[in-house]
């Protein structure tokens, strides 16, 4: 199975890098309903969101079918992205960032 990747140094590097994780295990879980990135730097967040820094993503997730899809399909994104990268699973979305420990 083909799956996107994104060169280094192509920016905005962590934003694609972020919406190519979400498109490949989206391909990978074979979700039927469509996977929709509702907000990157759009929208109002709290000051000092990392939105604002192009280091950030929302995923709806009021259209997956089950609670338990929601946390296979976060669970799945946080493994491909790795240790730098929170994904939350917010009451009506997947909120991903950039966000590394070290």
């Amino acid at each position: 199975m083909a799956m996107l990747k994104i060169k280094a140094g192509v920016e905005p590097y962590r934003l694609l890098i972020m919406v190519a994780a979400v498109g490949n295990v989206a391909q990978t879980l074979l979700y039927p309903q469509d996977v929709v990135i509702t907000s990157g730097i759009d929208g109002v967040h709290r000051e000092g969101s990392k939105h604002y820094s192009l280091n950030a993503i929302d995923v709806r997730t009021n259209n997956f079918p089950t609670a338990k899809s929601k946390l296979i399909f976060q669970d799945s994104v946080k493994v491909r992205l790795g240790p730098d990268y929170d994904v939350v699973l917010e009451p009506d979305h997947l909120h991903i960032e950039y966000d590394p420990k070290g």
